[in-house]
Order: C-alpha cells, then structure tokens, then sequence
C-alpha cells in the first residue's frame, strides 16, 4: 500500500483476513481455498541490475549496493515430488551458500526481501532462511517483528503483491 509503484494498492485489514477472508471486497478465489490477496498478480514487466566494478561505479555519481554474497541452487520443482513438501531445501541452500560468501549470518540481517508469490512463502522462507526456527516464523509475524517497524522487516517493498510476478 505504501510503494507508489505497486502492482495492487489496495488496504486489506488483518481482521477481515484471519475471521472471514471470503468477506473482503474484492478478493475472489482462485483456487480454493487461495483467494487473490494469498497470490501474486501475474504481470508483465522487466527489471534490470547493472553490475561494475567499484572504479567504474564511483565514477557513475550513483548509489552503490556491495554484493556480498550469492547464493543459487535448485530442488524438485513439483512439491508433491518431494520427499517432505513441507522443506524449501533450495531456499535453505541458496541463503546458506550467499551468507558463507558474504560471512554473514541471518542475525547480521536487518531488513529482507523474500520470494512471497503465496501468502505462507514469507513465512516458510522466513524459516529456511534462518531469520526463525523452524514453525516460529507465523509467531514472529503476528507478534509484528517482521513489520516495517519491526526488528527485521520482510518485504517493505510490498513484495510480490506489489511487484507483481512475471513468469519465466
């Protein structure tokens, strides 16, 4: 709601979301039970990152981001492959392998950006990740930790529902 760019500024309130979701303007099913306000709109659109090195980037006069660390790794992309659907094992590969470059841990972490195209991924990935143990990270949700005044915030930037997701 608060990115001027988003994709869906639209205020959802917490109440109507955990009593009666099927009551909220607006948010129609899917796929039941998911409803427009558990996915990310599916959108066209592009994005770009330009890498350089530290001279050329002074040289620019623009802010610069240091990349301490990256991380990639892939799993069974169909969940119900899987031998427990419930582990995100890329996810917990991928942010392992970016903070052992970076020599960071999650506790280093003050605001992240997590791939939520359904509502429960902040959540999961929020686990895997290691910012919470594993079936705490809906505790830290709900106790606002994870909240843009939170002590570390998950998607400022709206995440998905703001950005949207293009496919491929």
């Amino acid at each position: 709601l608060k990115n001027p760019y988003a994709h869906i500024r639209q205020a959802v309130t917490m109440e109507g979301i955990l009593t009666r979701p099927e009551a909220i303007v607006n948010n129609p099913p899917v796929a039941e039970p998911l409803r427009m306000f558990d996915c990310c709109p599916v959108s066209d659109g592009g994005a770009a990152l330009v890498l350089a090195s530290e001279e050329v980037a002074k040289k620019s006069g623009r802010p610069r981001v240091k990349v301490a660390g990256i991380g990639q790794a892939t799993d069974t992309h169909a969940v119900h492959e899987r031998k427990d659907p419930t582990e995100l094992i890329a996810v917990r590969t991928a942010s392992r392998k970016a903070f052992e470059m970076a020599g960071l841990k999650p506790a280093d972490v003050n605001v992240a950006e997590l791939h939520d195209a359904f509502t429960i991924l902040e959540i999961a990935e929020s686990e895997e990740v290691g910012f919470f143990k594993k079936g705490t990270g809906h505790i830290a949700l709900e106790k606002g930790e994870t909240a843009l005044t939170g002590k570390l915030p998950i998607n400022p930037s709206g995440g998905l529902k703001a950005k949207g997701h293009p496919v491929g």
